[in-house]
């Protein structure tokens, strides 16, 4: 199994004891995806998966190494047996992991809305994202969070406001759309 080698799934798992069915990231060997969820996100991953790899849930301890290991070699191999995940560097001594067995993962493909494709799109650089937050004194710890308004143009500005009134009522932020245009048969970001 290949995963993108930034992709870091396994930051959405819950770490509630009382939810360890979705304290592990989830192998869809027939979907060719890593799902991980905390009950608040839900993350599906694309992978490019054997038909050796079974499903079931990987460590993160597992994905750690294999991230570790792609350092140094172009190529690192995740194979997922039925009750094990080994890790197999190109160049380096791989390691083996015991598959957690927590229970059933729930049907995550109930949780992805049906239709999300034909939904209005605005495209944001999640660090413009982040940086905006910031900006705003959105203070996750709290449990703070953020009304995204965007406008039925995509090529308009996107507006966010602090859901809490201790950063007081004027408080927003205003996100530059990326739009991509053509020019000369390519794309490229208008700033």
């Amino acid at each position: 199994m290949q995963i993108h080698p930034k992709a870091k799934i396994e930051l959405v798992v819950s770490e509630e004891e009382n939810r360890r069915v979705i304290g592990y990231p989830y192998l869809d060997s027939k979907e060719g995806c890593i799902v991980a969820t905390n009950g608040r996100v839900l993350v599906i991953v694309h992978v490019d998966n054997s038909e050796s790899d079974y499903s079931g849930y990987i460590p993160p301890a597992a994905l750690d190494f294999a991230r570790m290991n792609r350092d140094y070699a172009k190529n690192c191999e995740i194979s997922v047996g039925d009750d094990f995940v080994s890790i197999e560097p190109e160049s380096n001594p791989g390691a083996r992991f015991m598959k957690p067995e927590p229970g059933i993962f729930p049907k995550y493909e109930t949780v992805v809305p049906k239709g999300w494709e034909s939904y209005s799109k605005v495209h944001i650089n999640p660090a413009y994202f982040l940086a905006a937050c910031e900006a705003m004194g959105i203070d996750v710890e709290d449990g703070d969070a953020v009304t995204v308004y965007y406008p039925n143009d995509p090529r308009e500005a996107i507006v966010l406001r602090p859901t809490t009134e201790k950063t007081g009522s004027k408080t927003l932020a205003v996100l530059m759309p990326i739009v991509l245009r053509k020019k000369r048969g390519r794309k490229h970001l208008p700033f």
